[in-house]
Parts: C-alpha cells; sequence; structure tokens
C-alpha cells in the first residue's frame, strides 16, 4: 500500500475525535475536542453546529500535517440521534436540538397512546424513544412554527459536516435510520413516517450509500484545514456502526456491548425482518451493504456505578481501585445480598437480601452483579429470538478494572473481549475512508489492516454454575 494517508472522524455528544492511519491500519496520530452541551431550558440539550465545525476543523489541523503523507480521504462517524433545522442549502437556522433533549415527552407519550409506535417500528424498525430526532420536529411544528417553517431541511451532524466540506447535502441509511425516518426495507426516507410530523422527504437530505465517495474538499476549506484539494470525502456513517466495523462486527455471531455512561449491546442481522429479533431492540442500517445492526439501551449502567462509588466511602482514594478490590473480597453471590439496576425492565433500582453482616463491598459487588444480570437477560431475549450469540466485545469505562469483564463472563458464561480504544469510532470511519479511495475491495476487507488489540477472558465454568443455581 502506498503512503496515502486516511482520516476517521468521530463526531460523538461530548467530544469530536479524530484519528490519522496509513492504509495498512498504522495509526500516524490522534486528536479530540470537546463539544459544548448548551441547556437554555430544564430538560433541553442544544449544540451549537458551528461549535461541532470548529471542533473538526481544530482535530484535522492539529492532525493533517503528520506523518508526511498526502490524505487521500477522510469519513465521518456521527452521533445519529440529533437533528439540525437548516435552510434549503443545509445552513443552520436553529441550533441543534439533541438526543438527550426530553423537551418532546409528552408527544412520545401521546404517540404510544394513539399506536403509533407500532406503526412507526413495522416501518422503520424502531421504538418511539423520548429524544428522537421524529419527536424533536414534531415539537417544533406544534410549539415553534416559524421555526418549522424556516427550516427546509432536517439534517443529522454527519451531514452538516459533509455539507460544510464539500458543499453537498447528503446522508445515508445509517445515520438516517435513527431519526428514525427510514423504510427499513427500502432504505430509502419514508413519505408515510414523515407524514405523521408534516415532513415530505424533499425536506430530508439526498441519501447515498456508505463508504461512497461524496466528492473532494472545498479548496478553501482545504487550505484552511491544512488538506489536498483532492483529499475525498467519503460517506460515513451512525457511530455506533462505525465502531462495530472498527472491531471486525460484519456478521451475525458476536455482541458489541458499550459500557459508557449508557450501556448499550449492539449484534449484527443479515437481514431488515423486526420478527426475528427481540422487541426491544432496534434496527439500524450497518455500514456493511446487507447488514444491519440490531441494538437496544439497557440503563444508565454506568452512571449507577458512579452513584454508588460518590455516594459511598470507598476504601482507597482511587475508585475503580475500590471497585477492583470490592471484587476481589466478595464471593460470587455477594455473601446473599443482590441488586436489581433500573433499567428497561426495573424503574427503579434497589437492594434486597440485606443483613447487619454484609460490607461495603459485598454490596459493591452486588452492584455489579446485578448489572451482568441484565446482560445475561438481553443474551437470553436474543437467543430466544434464534439470533447466534458467541462473545461480547466489551468496550467502555467498565473495562477500566479485570474484575468488572470477570464478572460478566461469569454470569453470562461467554467469552468477552475487551478493548479500551476510545477512538474506534473514528477508526470504523477511517476504513470507510479507505474503501472510497479504493484501497480496500469492501469495508470488510479494510478492517484486518485496523482490528484493535483485545484481552480475552474466559468464563470460569464453576462459577458460572453457582451464578445458574441462585437465579
Amino acid at each position: 500500500m502506498n503512503d496515502d494517508l486516511l482520516l476517521g472522524i468521530d463526531c460523538g455528544t461530548t467530544a469530536l475525535k479524530g484519528v490519522l492511519c496509513s492504509a495498512d491500519g498504522r495509526e500516524v496520530a490522534r486528536a479530540q475536542r470537546p463539544i459544548p452541551l448548551l441547556t437554555p431550558q430544564p430538560g433541553w440539550a442544544e449544540q451549537d453546529p458551528e461549535a461541532v465545525w470548529q471542533a473538526l476543523c481544530q482535530v484535522v489541523r492539529e492532525i493533517a500535517g503528520r506523518g508526511g503523507g498526502r490524505v487521500a480521504a477522510l469519513s465521518i462517524g456521527a452521533q445519529a440521534g440529533s437533528i439540525i433545522p437548516a435552510d434549503a442549502t443545509g445552513w443552520p437556522v436553529h441550533p441543534m436540538i439533541t438526543f438527550l433533549d426530553t423537551r418532546a415527552a409528552g408527544i412520545v407519550e401521546a404517540w404510544t397512546r394513539n399506536g403509533w409506535s407500532e406503526f412507526i417500528r413495522q416501518i422503520t424498525g424502531w421504538g418511539l424513544q423520548i429524544g428522537q430526532p421524529l419527536a424533536s420536529i414534531a415539537w417544533l411544528r406544534e410549539h415553534w412554527p416559524e421555526v418549522f417553517a424556516a427550516a427546509r431541511r432536517f439534517i443529522g451532524p454527519h451531514d452538516d459536516l459533509v455539507r460544510r466540506l464539500t458543499g453537498v447535502l447528503i446522508s445515508n441509511p445509517s445515520c438516517g435510520a435513527q431519526m428514525p425516518l427510514i423504510d427499513r426495507l427500502s432504505g430509502q426516507w419514508s413519505a408515510a413516517v414523515a407524514e405523521r410530523v408534516g415532513l415530505s422527504p424533499d425536506r430530508l437530505p439526498r441519501l447515498g450509500a456508505s463508504g461512497a465517495v461524496v466528492g473532494p474538499v472545498l479548496p478553501a476549506v482545504a487550505d484552511e484545514l491544512g488538506l489536498s484539494s483532492s483529499t475525498l470525502v467519503v460517506n460515513g456513517g451512525q457511530d455506533h456502526a462505525c465502531e462495530a466495523l472498527a472491531l471486525g462486527l460484519t456478521e451475525p455471531g458476536n455482541l458489541m456491548l458499550a459500557t459508557g455512561t449508557a450501556w448499550v449491546i449492539t449484534g449484527i442481522a443479515a437481514s431488515p425482518e423486526i420478527t426475528a429479533i427481540p422487541p426491544q431492540m432496534d434496527l439500524n442500517a450497518h455500514v456493511v451493504p446487507g447488514r444491519w445492526t440490531i441494538s437496544t439501551y439497557m440503563g444508565g449502567f454506568g452512571a449507577i456505578m458512579e452513584w454508588w462509588l460518590h455516594a459511598t466511602p470507598t476504601p482507597l482514594a482511587d475508585r475503580y481501585a475500590s471497585l477492583q478490590r470490592a471484587l476481589e473480597v466478595s464471593p460470587p453471590g455477594s455473601n446473599g445480598a443482590s441488586f436489581t439496576p433500573e433499567s428497561q425492565r426495573c424503574a427503579a433500582s434497589r437492594f434486597s437480601g440485606l443483613k447487619l453482616s454484609h460490607t461495603w463491598h459485598d454490596l459493591t459487588r452486588a452492584v455489579v452483579e446485578g448489572i451482568a444480570f441484565e446482560v445475561r437477560a438481553m443474551v437470553a431475549a436474543l437467543r430466544q429470538a434464534n439470533q447466534p450469540v458467541r462473545a461480547l466485545l466489551m468496550l467502555g469505562g467498565a473495562t477500566r478494572t479485570p474484575g468488572w469483564p470477570r464478572v460478566l463472563a461469569d454470569v453470562t458464561g461467554m467469552p468477552i473481549y475487551t478493548c479500551d480504544d476510545g477512538f474506534l469510532g473514528a477508526r470504523g470511519a477511517a476504513i470507510l475512508a479507505g474503501l472510497g479511495a479504493g484501497r480496500y475491495p469492501s469495508a470488510a476487507h479494510g478492517w484486518p489492516y485496523f482490528a484493535p488489540r483485545t484481552h480475552l477472558i474466559q468464563p470460569n465454568l464453576q462459577t458460572h454454575a453457582h451464578y445458574a443455581q441462585h437465579l
């Protein structure tokens, strides 16, 4: 492979990350910048599209000149649950409303009562959720009709960044599906769903395939960012789909478990049939042709653990060291204490089986085990739907201590591969950049060059049997 470089961008909710790689996967540089979250009213969560663009500019300028080679292509993976009202050319006319925004809660509740949830799921593969762009658009139409009328286009953060880079307004099914406005069978905008919020498909961006070339960077933008005017911009995709690509998840079988503030489990489907997946999972177009991601938000388990470690006196100054110590001191089963976390299945967190003999270590281990049982339940639901499940690829905060993945392996009885690379979304986008630049015949062929380092944890069968007896 030649000396041309590939640039992958991951536009998240709190930070924008970039990674510069050679086509054979060798990393040259990485950088990130924070993205401010605006809360103009209680329950509102917005971002300034210009601030997102400036974060991209800063990241690209920092790393584009490294490595001594020309940046042949770049691509963007982006959080896809946010919406930007824009004019006919794609310029924002209002701040971006993010997926953390709850202003449309009443609308979602009304839609659910009216039976629209199942209608929308049958078409898009997504259940209704507070903060979805579909609900945010409906809120604007009802409460701020002047903004709704001025917005000749409703676009996502990926689409806005690509437009600023190339002058071309375009999206892709991977990003559009999460709005949710994509017909899961056709891969095109659904007029039937758009009509529910007073839209027609012509008020949404044109769709193109992930991994396809959009066009070169505009000359003035290339000069500003330190890129060549021949640098190609390649259509990207949803951030979780890019992470899945970076982990090699292109076929059914293995699951990605993202353990941030929120825990999300993601698998791969070979068809867009929703009858073949558990009802609590959503279906999204993958960045790989002919594949779909299936995922569900299980709960704010990272937030629960942070709350517990902050709210209780920890034996060590390092909270994660304290967590590891608790898992070493308290035996499997937490000496009879148990914890049920707030989740899809439970409205509030609670301890049970408590005795005066229980220690902080027991209760801490109980929290970890309770979360692990939620993962086990999701794996069981997938298997009940005849989805193959072989291993979990785990990334995020819960990988900071070896004890937590160990408990997950023992409770689920599955091999756990941990990965502590926080730039997986950017690396997946770099693979798409290489695909568009003609460096690989397919995204799946590009992945082996970018395969991240992982650590394998096999379940202890005796401990797994102990957990199975106490369910």
